[in-house]
């Protein structure tokens, strides 16, 4: 198991600019592995839907720090992507996750959100 962070934080607005409250992020998580475990895929999603192929590992948990940083526990599938290992061999920081998912928002605020994946961000 690996722990990457996500390249967001609760109430701060994202590179899209909208914010996602942190009830409204975390309740989206908690449901998420409540029910099942979240897919981690390599690539942003092209149209939205996530194949299994293309399922590299999957969100075992999370924590949240006093800095507000999300850590999400991720445990691969067969190996550690390549991306990885060599960010890891070269002592660079590791690539961060985003979310991926479908919600509502007014005024850039993030209302209702349903989480679907998690991709490599590409930092």
């Amino acid at each position: 198991i690996i722990t990457l962070e996500l390249n967001m934080k609760p109430d701060e607005p994202t590179i899209n600019n909208r914010i996602y409250p942190k009830d409204v992020l975390l309740n989206s998580l908690n449901k998420f592995l409540e029910e099942r475990q979240i897919p981690i895929v390599q690539h942003t999603p092209i149209d939205g839907s996530i194949l299994v192929k293309d399922i590299i590992g999957f969100a075992k948990g999370y924590e949240i720090d006093q800095n507000n940083i999300i850590n999400i526990e991720v445990e691969f599938i067969n190996s550690i992507p390549e991306v990885i290992t060599t960010f890891k061999k070269e002592g660079l920081p590791l690539p961060k996750l985003t979310i991926h998912g479908m919600g509502r928002y007014e005024d850039n605020i993030v209302t209702e959100f349903k989480l679907i994946s998690l991709f490599l961000a590409q930092n």
